[in-house]
């Protein structure tokens, strides 16, 4: 099975759940209303992922008491929240011992800075590139211990 659209494997059926509109709720009213919808969807599945775009990790103590969600992933969208302001809650994901995904456009220093701030343990970045000269100059980026 995959996760979809992150091409992530699971030995079983997965859920992806998509909170693109999470930033509108404060967090009482996350907590009152969607938070229930979100935990019973998650425990639907061995294998519950939650999409979330940066300025959501406004939320993100709400979203991690949901213990049935086994993995977040994070897109840093162009234009918005750096990645300096988003890593507090990416480092939150972490600590609660959830893997991570992180999607976005990336320049080589961001890599550099996710590299040094993140714990490679169930990190998966997922950079998006204009051209396979791009991918290929970043994939080196990756491959070095520097």
């Amino acid at each position: 099975y995959v996760i979809g659209q992150y091409e992530i494997w699971a030995p079983e059926p997965a859920i992806r759940i998509q909170e693109d509109s999470s930033i509108l709720y404060s967090p009482e009213l996350y907590d009152e209303f969607i938070k229930p919808l979100n935990a019973d969807l998650a425990s639907l599945s061995n294998y519950t992922l939650i999409h979330l775009h940066s300025p959501s990790l406004a939320l993100i103590d709400n979203f991690l008491t949901i213990n049935d969600i086994r993995a977040y992933q994070v897109t840093k969208d162009p234009g918005g929240m750096s990645l300096e302001d988003m890593m507090p809650g990416l480092i939150k994901v972490q600590e609660n011992s959830k893997p991570l995904i992180v999607k976005g456009e990336f320049s080589r220093d961001e890599l550099k800075f996710i590299r040094a701030k993140l714990s490679n343990c169930g990190l998966c970045i997922q950079p998006v590139v204009k051209s396979v000269a791009e991918a290929e100059s970043l994939i080196t980026l990756f491959r070095s211990r520097t």
